[in-house]
């Protein structure tokens, strides 16, 4: 009653989503995507996979922020890269303090790199969160993808098998090469 009458979120899920409100009285549906505590947002493609979710209420920017994190990474997961790159960049410019934000700013520059194969577009991701958010997992998960960018096509993998690559021994190996080893002198230099 509070949040979706707001404008920016009202128009916003008429704009860009076919809105469901399921109740415990679907118990099937509850089931098939594993839904145990409401409110739940499960945001799916039209073939019915998932591609974000979140539980517990949400205040206007966080439902709106997590909107656009879904639309982001729907599209990129539609390959239309630049359009999820679009979505990715008006979550992180309106909704800056957003739980959202660092994740979207990893995942534009992955996408970023996806597109032009600069490495320094990793870098740049990697720098504006050590700045900005400093206490993130997505300073540690951009740092070794910067340091390892063919992580990226392991990391896209997963994503497609609707698996955690961060959980994976490959990311685990990665990520204590770039701690306990540091940077390659080609990293060093391009720095």
């Amino acid at each position: 009653m509070v949040v979706y009458p707001q404008q920016n979120v009202a128009e916003l899920i008429q704009n860009e989503f076919l809105p469901i409100r399921l109740t415990p009285e679907t118990p099937d549906v509850f089931r098939a995507y594993a839904v145990h505590t409401v409110p739940a947002f499960v945001v799916t493609d039209a073939d019915g996979l998932e591609c974000e979710r979140r539980s517990g209420f949400l205040d206007a920017e966080g439902l709106a922020s997590f909107c656009l994190l879904a639309l982001g990474k729907f599209y990129h997961d539609h390959h239309a890269t630049e359009k999820a790159r679009q979505y990715l960049e008006r979550l992180i410019s309106a909704h800056p303090k957003s739980i959202d934000a660092p994740e979207s700013i990893f995942l534009r520059g992955v996408y970023q790199y996806i597109v032009s194969q600069n490495p320094l577009r990793l870098r740049d991701a990697f720098l504006m969160l050590a700045q900005n958010y400093p206490d993130s997992v997505w300073v540690r998960r951009s740092l070794v993808l910067y340091f390892h960018p063919s992580a990226i096509t392991d990391w896209e993998d997963f994503r497609k098998r609707r698996l955690d690559y961060w959980e994976s021994k490959d990311a685990f190996l990665k990520a204590y090469a770039t701690y306990y080893n540091g940077p390659s002198g080609h990293q060093i230099k391009n720095s």
